[in-house]
């Protein structure tokens, strides 16, 4: 997927493949878990950081850590 723009990571639920990307009004999140096998997108009409502060809350869900405010 790296030739795509995707950006890859190991974070605390394993291995990570991420896109993410804004433009005027909008911004975008998008995750794959490689080694749980969940994937998530998340879109926004709105400015960021609004597509990211929800992956954040996704990223802890699915990492079993605690979510915050």
């Amino acid at each position: 997927f790296h030739g795509y723009g995707f950006f890859h990571s190991n974070g605390v639920a394993g291995r990570e493949a991420s896109h993410s990307g804004d433009g005027q009004g909008m911004n975008c999140h998008f995750k794959m878990f490689l080694d749980s096998g969940y994937t998530y997108a998340v879109l926004a009409n709105y400015s960021q950081p609004s597509a990211n502060i929800v992956a954040n809350v996704i990223d802890q869900l699915i990492s079993g850590s605690v979510v915050t405010k």
